[in-house]
This record gives structure tokens, C-alpha cells and sequence, in this order.
């Protein structure tokens, strides 16, 4: 039995055991104490909460956060080229890199808005963004520049397909306060490789691996999530894969798995 928490994001499975315990602590009769490893494991990730909490208020300030207008966040494609040749990407890889005009025009709103910002948030995106690290480098001073002058806090995050991702660039992008990544690995060696090649053919797994391997030894903060793609053809190979980032990874709270259902071979690529 697995639940997902919509609000907290958490994902926790039970065994067929467990499931009737769980099911009874979930009706709205509620739970009298914290008396068992799956009552705690509930309470923990925001499955039960305490009778005095007000989940409605709770939720209505989440809705009313995404339409503040002293917060902004950009995501920002800053190339449509890629190293990649994933079998279900939709990217057409037809534009290059953001061309100077939009660069300018992307300065020009943020320092433009500045005057009523509390907070700034950028997302980089592609393509492979980390082939245009010069650019993110002269938006991200630019954007730093302007959270100082004006109290503004700043942040960001990168979705990368993590083969560039030395420790080097790590290091570069925490230096931009990038503090939240995002890499995706669809299985172990051959079974990722299938779906996740270089453009010219080749495999990318022992290359992400070696990457993330020599980020962890950064003693930053940072949140760095690991997403898999799983459909029909690799479900089976999920638990291969989770004993192996396992092995590298459980013991270090800053890395955590999303796992995401790939539609696409039922509806198209699109």
C-alpha cells in the first residue's frame, strides 16, 4: 500500500500487513496517541495531523502564496540544445542558446520590478542549460546584484540532465545560490542508457553517477532530487535502481527520489 501526500509531497508505502492499521487511523474518527510505527510514520509525513491544526486555513494561504504579487518566479529556457537524445523528449532542439535581446529584457523586468519584490525565485531550464553556464552565470550576478541593492531574497533551482554536473559547476552554480537540482535517471547502466543517450549514441549512466557521487562530498546545503521515468518497460528494473542510488545516497538527507509515470506511450509524446 503506498500514500501520497499532495500537500507535504511524501510518499510512503505500508506493507499488506499494515494496511488495516492505516486505513483505521485515516477515517475521521482520528487517533487517540502515537502508539505504533505506522501511527508515527503517518504523523510524520502530514498524514494525521493534530486536532488543533486548521488544514483549511492551511490550505487556503498555500493557494493565496501562488498569487502574491510582491513573489516572482521566472523559469527561464536558456537553450533549447541538448547532449541528449531521450526517446520521449519533446524538445524540437531548433533554438540555440537565449538570444542577447531576451537577456537584456529579462534584466530590465527584474530590475524594473524590484522596487515591490520580496522574493525571487528562478527556475533554469532546457535543453541541457548547464551548455550555456556563461549565461546563467551573467543573469544569476545580475540577479543576485539586484535582491542586494533592494532586500530582495533571492533563489534557484536547475533541472539538469546531471552530465555536467562536475563538482566544479556544483560548486559554481551553489555560488549563484542555485541550491535546489534536479536529475533524472531512469534505471541502472543499460536500462537508463536505453532511454537517456548522448546525441551521438553512447551511454550516460556511469557519467551521472560519477557526478552526483563527487557532489555529495559538498558539505553545502542544497535539496537534490532525483527523478525516475517508469513505464511498462522499466517498472521492473525501479528496484534494481533504488538499491543502487540506496547504496549512494539514503544516509544523506539533501538527496531525495520523484517518481513519475511516462504517459507518453500511451498518448504521444505530447
Amino acid at each position: 500500500m503506498i500514500l501520497y501526500n499532495s500537500y507535504t509531497g511524501a510518499i510512503v508505502s505500508f506493507s499488506e500487513d499494515e494496511k488495516p492499521e492505516v486505513m483505521a487511523c485515516l477515517k475521521r474518527a482520528g487517533i487517540t496517541e502515537l502508539d505504533s510505527d505506522v501511527k508515527k510514520s503517518l504523523y510524520d509525513h502530514g498524514f494525521i495531523v493534530p486536532g488543533h491544526v486548521d488544514q483549511k486555513r492551511r490550505a487556503l494561504f498555500l493557494h493565496e502564496s501562488m498569487h502574491r504579487t510582491d513573489m516572482m518566479h521566472l523559469i527561464l529556457l536558456v537553450t533549447e540544445a541538448c547532449n541528449f537524445r531521450c526517446t520521449y523528449c519533446y524538445e524540437k532542439f531548433e533554438r540555440g542558446k537565449m538570444k542577447p535581446g531576451i537577456v537584456n529584457g529579462v534584466k530590465a523586468l527584474v530590475k524594473d520590478r524590484a522596487g515591490t519584490l520580496s522574493n525571487l525565485h528562478i527556475s533554469w531550464f532546457g535543453g541541457e542549460p548547464l551548455l550555456q553556464m556563461p549565461l546563467i552565470e551573467d543573469l544569476s550576478h545580475t540577479f543576485l546584484s539586484i535582491a542586494q541593492e533592494n532586500q530582495i531574497q533571492y533563489s534557484a533551482d536547475v533541472v539538469t540532465n546531471g552530465y555536467f554536473l562536475t563538482k566544479e559547476a556544483f560548486e559554481k552554480l551553489l555560488s549563484w545560490n542555485v541550491r535546489q537540482f534536479m536529475v533524472t535517471i531512469d534505471g541502472v547502466g543499460e536500462m537508463h542508457d536505453r532511454t537517456r543517450h548522448l546525441a551521438g549514441g553512447g551511454g550516460t549512466f556511469d557519467q551521472i553517477i560519477e557526478n552526483l557521487r563527487a557532489v555529495k562530498e559538498c558539505s553545502a546545503d542544497f535539496d537534490f532530487t532525483i527523478r525516475v521515468n517508469f513505464d511498462q518497460e522499466n517498472i521492473k528494473e525501479v528496484s534494481n535502481l533504488i538499491a543502487c542510488l540506496k547504496a549512494y545516497f539514503a544516509h544523506d538527507k539533501r538527496f531525495g527520489l520523484f517518481f513519475h509515470l511516462d504517459l507518453s506511450q500511451y498518448f504521444g509524446h505530447q
